[in-house]
């Protein structure tokens, strides 16, 4: 980064722009409900749901598998 200044600039604003994505992301999941949470998956990451298993999705999802599998049977 000393060497070439530009690319200093351009990693921190990479950084910043993750950084924030990660709160938003964060704070949004905390505010919503169990249900809530599986449909925003459903809506922004749909290609998680066929490439990850119900263990994984819940767990990112901060709820049991058991409570992602009868939600998601309710959808």
């Amino acid at each position: 980064m000393e060497t070439v200044p530009q690319f200093d600039k351009v990693y921190k604003q990479i950084l910043e722009a993750s950084y924030a994505n990660s709160v938003y992301r964060i704070n949004t999941f905390v505010s919503l409900t169990a249900l809530e949470r599986i449909k925003w998956l459903m809506e922004y990451r749909p290609k998680l749901m066929s490439r990850l298993s119900s263990k994984l999705i819940a767990s990112y999802l901060g709820i049991s598998q058991e409570t992602f599998s009868r939600l998601k049977g309710k959808l």
